[in-house]
């Protein structure tokens, strides 16, 4: 039960990255920011839900939401990592 909490987290966590304006992991996900968004929320409460079933509440939250920081840390990561190659534009300030 704990690998499909975090697994849950990973995902809520996902779902939160994509909305973001600045991600190019999937350019198609930024006509839909708002479902993404709202679509987070119940991934976190059911991941939540699962791990304190399986751990009791308080160790149930913490392993959700260590799943999902994991997530968030390494999602810019990986999106920086696979384009890596491709150059980008420069925005100067005005």
């Amino acid at each position: 039960m704990n690998w499909f909490a975090i697994l849950l987290a990973a995902l809520a966590a996902a779902c939160a990255y994509l909305a973001s304006p600045h991600q190019r992991l999937w350019q198609a996900a930024r006509a839909h920011p708002t479902l993404l968004r709202w679509l987070a929320l119940p991934f976190a409460a059911t991941a939540v839900a699962v791990a304190a079933a399986a751990q009791g509440g308080w160790c149930g939250a913490f392993v959700a939401m260590s799943g999902a920081m994991a997530a968030l840390v390494a999602l810019p990561y990986l999106d920086a990592w696979l384009h890596r190659h491709r150059p980008t534009e420069t925005r100067h300030a005005r």
